[in-house]
């Protein structure tokens, strides 16, 4: 858009949305919820000073957020749209330790750096705005001591990026004993779990 456009979007009263933004890149992408009935107007404009003609392109997208049932131990693929919000909930009877398994390396051709996560339950936040890519691993653990109740796992995405993701959450108390001084051969597949 010339590289310095602006957009305003204003609801049916004449409020702003959403004032003199920058809509250059991806990443200023706007995601509101537009709760009054009736017409909005989208204003775009470039800056005073610019004598060039821009050109631009922009789409206006419902998004629709779900909410679906998660399993311990058990691999959840799913694909998420721009700008939508993916719940995972799930019960525990009692206490429980438990490691998030990032099994995403690219969304829709996108780094999983922008594919983001949080958890609550009943104590609040457990975490939140984590990304796929820094969660386990060399880049980053995500270990939790979990009380028992309900929790929500979130997934969402920080940039303009959509695609299939796969994750586990994995109970650690299921683990493998291992015995001392005994070989262990075994085989990561895929290679990125944990």
């Amino acid at each position: 858009a010339g590289g310095d456009a602006r957009w305003t979007l204003l609801d049916p009263y004449g409020t702003a949305v959403f004032s003199q933004a920058g809509f250059n890149s991806p990443g200023e992408d706007r995601l509101h919820g537009l709760t009054q009935t009736g017409t909005y107007t989208l204003l775009v404009e470039n800056r005073y000073y610019r004598t060039d003609n821009g050109t631009y392109t922009f789409a206006v997208r419902k998004v629709q957020d779900s909410t679906a049932a998660l399993t311990l131990d058990q691999t959840t693929t799913s694909t998420i749209a721009l700008g939508q919000t993916q719940n995972f909930t799930f019960s525990l009877a009692t206490g429980t330790r438990v490691s998030f398994d990032s099994l995403t390396q690219n969304v829709g051709g996108g780094d999983s750096f922008y594919l983001r996560w949080a958890l609550t339950g009943p104590l609040g936040t457990v975490t939140s705005d984590r990304n796929f890519r820094q969660s386990d691993s060399n880049d980053g653990t995500a270990i939790f001591d979990l009380v028992a109740g309900d929790y929500t796992l979130k997934v969402t995405t920080a940039a303009e990026i959509a695609g299939e993701y796969s994750f586990r959450l994995a109970d650690l108390s299921k683990g493998t004993a291992i015995e001392r001084n005994t070989l262990v051969t075994a085989t990561l597949s895929p290679a990125s779990e944990t």
